[in-house]
């Protein structure tokens, strides 16, 4: 059973200043819990928050992606030649926690590469932490085995800020 929690990537975000490293965290996660992320959108991060020249971020085939969206929805995406255009759909249905960013969610989850980048469960805080994150947009997956009454959350899709 999977669990809703998807948020999804505004185009003018608030971050910090543009080139640092960012630290994502999980708060109220449960332990046992682990989680991985990986950058979808990459580009250059303005004072005030907005991400341009976007391009395919490390964490994804950015081609295979792309196929696959158009693919599975050719009325959305059909138009789309780049990440700029893939996030461009993204943006411009407003709100990211709708049918949009929870179907991009899901392809784009099958096109990650590699492990993407994870942290360190704090027993006391009850948080999950992601260190070291360069500036972009990031899929984080809840990577744990699951039984019994437990449950997955569904992909997070926003860094906002760190």
């Amino acid at each position: 059973m999977v669990l809703a929690v998807i948020l999804m990537m505004s185009m003018s975000v608030a971050a910090m200043a543009a080139g640092e490293n960012h630290t994502i965290t999980i708060n109220n996660s449960v332990s046992g819990h682990s989680y991985a992320a990986y950058q979808i959108f990459k580009g250059d991060l303005a004072d005030d928050g907005t991400l341009s020249n976007i391009e395919w971020g490390s964490g994804v085939n950015g081609a295979d992606l792309l196929a696959a969206l158009q693919a599975a929805d050719s009325n959305t995406y059909g138009n789309c030649k780049n990440a700029a255009d893939a996030a461009n759909v993204l943006a411009a249905n407003g709100t990211f926690n709708n049918s949009t960013a929870k179907a991009f969610a899901e392809i784009a989850a099958e096109h990650t590469r590699g492990n993407g980048s994870s942290g360190t469960y704090n027993e006391t805080a009850h948080n999950y932490t992601i260190t070291g994150l360069e500036d972009g947009y990031y899929l984080i997956r809840d990577t744990a085995a699951v039984s019994g009454a437990d449950a997955q959350t569904e992909y997070i899709l926003t860094v906002t800020n760190d």
